[in-house]
């Protein structure tokens, strides 16, 4: 902390303010990745451009895309508005930090369709005040985080397609680079979630992506599925495509469709990871 009077911290991109609250420190809409739209859309996240000013991290940011009624009625409440700018975390932190604490990464559930780290029964103001970092993250959600088509093929030189977990990875790597800043202790992670956001602990348990991100784990309601192989995800891919109209889609093509095209499919356009 730069001053533990106020909530500036100096990030490695950047200075960022944030909130007061109940003598709880907080920090919202903080970038972890590059803005993955136009050519950054179906790809692993990229680094975020440093500032020179500082930012301030007083609201939260844009949700993915998805149904808002449904997230409303069973993904935890109103999640705001919709970008696919949209990678984004949020920060508690007890104002008053004397040794390094404990940091926990929460991934909400959702199915990977709704969800946001801003709704409100994920306000980590409690457990700060147990004495714990908490960070709440945003993830592309529906087809912006799970797609493939053989137009994306070749692309990088290794492609996965589980774009959503590739955020994840991102953020927890965000957290090992700067959450000693604001008084967390980066050999004591602790990786949460619920449903959909368990499921994702699952996943970066087993994945050699996520190794030595963080140390524990915390498996709420959580599920395992058969994943979908990637023959398969790739046949969904093309036929989402024909259904919009792009028979021979190029890259391109897939990147120019608006970012609201895709929540509103239903099955058999659905895709998981």
């Amino acid at each position: 902390m730069l001053n533990p009077s106020i909530p500036l911290v100096a990030t490695r991109h950047g200075k960022i303010v944030g909130v007061v609250q109940e003598e709880i420190h907080i920090w919202h809409g903080i970038p972890y990745a590059a803005p993955p739209t136009g050519e950054l859309r179906w790809r692993a996240p990229q680094p975020v451009t440093p500032w020179q000013d500082v930012r301030q991290a007083d609201c939260f940011s844009c949700a993915s895309w998805q149904d808002i009624t449904w997230c409303r009625e069973l993904g935890g409440g109103d999640p705001g508005n919709f970008s696919e700018d949209c990678l984004y975390l949020n920060v508690w932190a007890p104002a008053v930090r004397h040794e390094p604490l404990p940091v926990m990464v929460w991934l909400h559930g959702g199915g990977y369709t709704i969800g946001a780290g801003s709704l409100p029964p994920y306000d980590g103001q409690a457990l700060a005040k147990r004495g714990a970092i908490v960070v709440t993250v945003n993830y592309r959600l529906g087809h912006l985080g799970f797609f493939a088509h053989p137009a994306l093929e070749g692309e990088e030189a290794e492609c996965i397609h589980n774009y959503a977990l590739l955020d994840q990875i991102a953020a927890l790597r965000w957290v090992q680079d700067n959450i000693a800043a604001f008084g967390g202790d980066t050999q004591n992670v602790t990786l949460f979630g619920e449903s959909a956001g368990a499921r994702s602990v699952l996943s970066l348990m087993a994945s050699p992506l996520a190794k030595g991100l963080f140390h524990k784990a915390i498996i709420q309601s959580g599920y395992t599925l058969p994943d979908t192989p990637r023959e398969v995800a790739l046949k969904k891919g093309v036929a989402l495509a024909e259904h919009l109209g792009l028979a021979h889609a190029t890259a391109e093509q897939l990147r120019a469709l608006p970012a609201e095209t895709f929540w509103p499919l239903d099955a058999p356009f659905k895709i998981a990871p």
